[in-house]
């Protein structure tokens, strides 16, 4: 959501910065022209609305795309609301008031002059190297906000924030319309159909493994008799390979629930650690069925080694998760991405190396076969 939210302000700032790495080629005065533009100072635009009014509704009607906007403390009674510009694009903001609501529009000038100039750039890289938000929304406690998704406006709001419907808009970014609610609660059925989904291919795969224990009982003590009186004497059998494969995509389904915000870090780390213990059991089994225990420490191997991935990976998530939610900076979440990077790497290196050590023996691991 909030990545097609800003699409439009990325692509422009995308394009400015590609001008500043570039222009110094062609202009001599490439490092005055960055220093200049750096010093440039570009104050917000500000409006600010009484403290009776207790709604406020936001509505963008720019032509394209959601506006982000981005939610603080106000800190007085009084809804405060600040919006920068640049040489491209203009802003106005026009406020409605009826007693206790009020109703706030942005709208975009026309700009006829489309023509650029070192001025101009100047003042374009500007205010991208200066950038914070183009548009900030202050709030007292007192006030809830009504903007729906209609409304083409995304409100960005952190934990330290306090208004009325504080929950639902940290949520959702908006207020939910009739339409649009009916539709989240399709979304969340049919994310609970693929939960209980989940969960039957678990029934399913416990259900073989608690009939192979009991094959194994049956093999460990022949006295014990079928219903008809007969000795019974199975022999055990591993999971298939189709098996250990439906596993590992259960595996890879917990980590989509986890980035999208259906399973909870906790949750994650416990489903995914049954599963790969389970998926490392059951590999142990087909190699020890086929008669070649000494790939054994192999799987072992690799198994430890995937643990120690899907840490750093979960780490590298969470941190992405909490970017997202502007609940760390980019600084931070670069910080947290490099403190994992080599170690991933060189993990990756060496599992594909032990992969390859064990096709080498007779198991191919991402088929889950082995040559008898």
């Amino acid at each position: 959501m909030k990545k097609s939210v800003i699409a439009a302000t990325a692509c422009f700032a995308v394009g400015v910065i590609g001008m500043a790495v570039t222009l110094p080629t062609a202009i001599k005065d490439g490092v005055h022209l960055y220093n200049t533009a750096i010093q440039q100072e570009f104050p917000y635009q500000h409006q600010e609305i009484s403290e009776e009014v207790t709604e406020l509704r936001i509505i963008n009607q720019f032509n394209f795309g959601q506006k982000f906007i981005e939610i603080r403390q106000s800190p007085d009674s009084k809804i405060h609301f600040y919006w920068s510009d640049n040489p491209m694009e203009k802003k106005t903001v026009k406020i409605k008031k009826d007693g206790t609501k009020a109703e706030l529009r942005i709208q975009e000038e026309e700009n006829r002059d489309l023509t650029l100039s070192k001025e101009k750039l100047i003042k374009m890289l500007g205010a991208e190297l200066n950038y914070q938000s183009p548009f900030i929304l202050e709030v007292p406690k007192t006030v809830s906000i009504t903007s729906t998704e209609n409304d083409h406006v995304y409100l960005g709001a952190t934990r330290d924030v306090e208004f009325i419907n504080f929950d639902q808009i940290y949520e959702y970014g908006y207020v939910p319309s009739e339409n649009e609610s009916w539709r989240l609660k399709y979304e969340e059925e049919i994310q609970k159909n693929e939960q209980l989904q989940l969960e039957l291919s678990m029934l399913e795969i416990d259900n073989n493994s608690l009939r192979e224990q009991l094959e194994g009982i049956f093999e460990t003590n022949p006295e014990i008799t079928s219903e008809e009186g007969k000795t019974e004497s199975v022999v055990k059998t591993p999971l298939s390979p189709s098996d250990i494969i439906k596993m590992e995509n259960i595996l890879s389904e917990y980590k989509t629930q986890f980035t999208s915000g259906k399973i909870s870090r906790d949750e994650y780390y416990n489903n995914a650690d049954k599963m790969m213990e389970k998926i490392k059991e059951a590999r142990i089994e087909q190699v020890l069925a086929a008669d070649h225990p000494e790939l054994t420490p192999t799987i072992d191997e690799i198994s430890e080694m995937q643990r120690k991935k899907f840490a750093s990976e979960t780490e590298i998530l969470s941190a992405q998760k909490a970017y997202s939610k502007k609940e760390i900076t980019q600084s931070d979440y670069n910080a947290i991405v490099m403190a994992y990077e080599e170690s991933l790497i060189e993990l990756n290196k060496e599992i594909t190396q032990r992969k390859e050590e064990l096709s080498e023996m007779g198991y191919y691991w991402e088929s889950a076969f082995v040559i008898l």
